[in-house]
């Protein structure tokens, strides 16, 4: 059974119940509860008995504001973005390589850049593949998970896991095994009020958290602000979305150029005239075989199902706008009529339009998600990683699912060989 504990009760469980080093898993990105990682890490910095080794990936904090003009210019926006996001002690002492010589931050994922100073943290990276990182995690000898959480007045005996079930689902039946053999592993959650309650797979027992953090958290969630869009991304999205097949299966990165994408899809549904006549100025005579082969130009008549790694701010918008609305199925038969047109969906209530391992925006998309009805949250499966990157085990239903697919993101480099990186 759950046991309600203050942050600072949790800390001692945990001293107590696990062994000298302690191995502590969060989540990538948004689900991290600062408040008690910040709690264990001051702890066991006091402690040179004990060790501590933290997994995870994109440690989130504010930007350096740097000096002079640059400062007070930044701080005003800084402020309104961040408000009293708590900072991560750990990632503070990783940018000053100034960790305690008991404690260890391994990473799989960092905010690219922010940390190539940080010698400690280049030499402590794990190169691990995002479908794998369960698996290496708990390999390594995973102890503690901690994770921020939603909850739901109508739900009582539930939480979701919100923006990040992505590795954590992974993890349990791993977790459910080494515990049948005798180890001890704890689980620590934490309510954040401004969690989006995401239905479905997200979804798990109370029970399946040992410590829940009495108090919520109602600090400022990490947001990331929408960028200026340029004219070159502005322009690619405009040639990529002439690959989008309307029926098919659609992927989008973060950034500039998965919202000029997303700002030209909306263009092919909403003015598809202006839309065509944009791509004539442009003149794309020599893609016009390609286009017509793999993509289209049309409005989606049958709309376009999400499938992503991370939920983005744009699929969102897309599936507002009526161009996200693809359902698939749990079940191959269903499917199979779904796919050859014969299925009446509005007898079959487990369609998902978009599924989804994390996510992470601005503070508008977080509200949305909090605003929309539980009917229509439950056309969003935020689900474990293993699902979405991987065929293997549910292939034949996975590939009648993803149809037509098309992977548009932004790279660091593209390779000879057209690999992107």
């Amino acid at each position: 059974m759950v046991q309600l504990c203050s942050i600072e009760q949790a800390v001692d469980d945990v001293l107590e119940r696990l062994p000298a080093h302690i191995h502590l898993g969060m989540p990538l990105g948004l689900g991290k509860p600062n408040l008690f990682a910040n709690a264990l890490y001051r702890r066991i910095a006091q402690l040179p008995e004990r060790q501590l080794t933290i997994y995870t990936a994109l440690s989130l904090g504010r930007p350096n504001l740097g000096d002079g003009l640059q400062k007070r210019f930044l701080e005003p926006f800084i402020e309104r973005v961040f408000g009293d996001y708590p900072e991560l002690d750990y990632l503070a002492d990783l940018h000053q390589d100034s960790l305690p010589a008991n404690i260890r931050v391994e990473q799989f994922f960092m905010q690219p850049g922010s940390l190539l100073h940080s010698a400690s943290a280049q030499q402590n990276y794990v190169s691990s593949n995002y479908s794998h990182a369960a698996r290496d995690i708990n390999a390594a000898g995973l102890n503690l998970v901690a994770q921020l959480v939603a909850s739901e007045p109508q739900h009582p005996d539930r939480l979701s896991l919100s923006c990040n079930p992505d590795i954590t689902l992974d993890l349990l039946p791993m977790i459910a095994k080494r515990r049948a053999a005798g180890e001890t592993i704890l689980l620590v959650g934490q309510v954040h009020n401004d969690l989006p309650y995401m239905p479905g797979d997200a979804e798990v027992g109370i029970d399946a958290f040992d410590l829940l953090i009495d108090e919520k958290d109602s600090h400022t969630l990490f947001s990331t602000p929408n960028m200026p869009v340029g004219f070159q991304d502005h322009l690619i999205g405009l040639h990529a979305s002439t690959l989008v097949r309307d029926g098919g299966t659609l992927q989008i990165g973060i950034g500039a150029m998965g919202d000029a994408l997303t700002a030209a899809l909306l263009a092919r549904q909403a003015d598809n005239a202006g839309y065509q006549t944009l791509l004539a100025d442009l003149n794309l005579s020599q893609w016009t075989q390609l286009i017509e082969r793999e993509g289209g130009v049309e409005p989606f008549a049958k709309g376009l199902y999400g499938c992503s790694e991370m939920f983005v701010n744009g699929l969102l918008v897309l599936a507002e706008a009526g161009i996200v609305r693809r359902k698939v199925y749990p079940d191959v038969p269903t499917q199979e009529r779904a796919n050859a047109g014969t299925l009446d969906e509005a007898a079959q209530p487990d369609g998902i339009c978009i599924h989804g391992g994390f996510f992470l925006g601005p503070r508008s998309f977080y509200e949305r998600l909090r605003e929309l009805p539980p009917s229509r949250l439950l056309e969003f499966n935020m689900t474990r990683i293993s699902y979405i990157n991987e065929l293997y085990g549910q292939e034949q239903l996975k590939r009648l699912q993803r149809l037509d697919a098309r992977f548009i993101n932004t790279v660091f480099t593209m390779t000879l060989m057209g690999a992107g990186v």
